[in-house]
């Protein structure tokens, strides 16, 4: 298998029209909502009330190619709140399974661990395949669509 370092991946990604993760802000809530707006809506205001979460860190990571989020929320029912992490990728899609820590720093380092296991490269083969292929469906139906509706007599 082919290895790819993240800047090569970024650069690509890039070139494709996709705008990758940044520091937009310092200020860590005004980041994650910048980075992930128009992407997903796990940050949105009302996703975050519904759920009682609460957005502790965040930053790109991977060149931009990733966006790491640490969100606090209830863990159960006795009243105490776990931490998390969520990795996205540049089309706003979860990258991991969602486990509970006890801190900030174990969600953080959890984020680590499991990056180094991602096949991230293999993540955006299979993203750009899966989307070229539903662009092509959907330019072939407007295209039987456009001749169904102005055929030549």
């Amino acid at each position: 298998m082919q290895t790819i370092d993240n800047n090569a991946l970024a650069q690509i990604i890039r070139s494709l029209g996709v705008e990758l993760f940044s520091d937009k802000s310092s200020y860590m809530v005004y980041n994650a909502v910048r980075n992930l707006e128009s992407r997903t809506h796990y940050v949105d205001k009302g996703t975050l009330k519904y759920f009682s979460a609460r957005i502790v860190g965040g930053s790109d990571q991977c060149a931009g190619t990733v966006f790491r989020l640490v969100e606090s929320l209830p863990n159960g029912f006795q009243g105490k709140r776990g931490f998390r992490f969520v990795a996205f990728d540049v089309f706003g899609t979860v990258l991991n399974e969602r486990e509970f820590f006890t801190s900030s720093q174990k969600a953080t380092n959890g984020f680590y661990t499991w990056l180094g296991t991602f096949d991230l490269v293999g993540h955006y083969r299979e993203a750009f395949a899966t989307r070229a292929t539903r662009a092509k469906r959907e330019s072939d139906e407007m295209r039987e669509a456009f001749n169904a509706t102005f055929k030549a007599e």
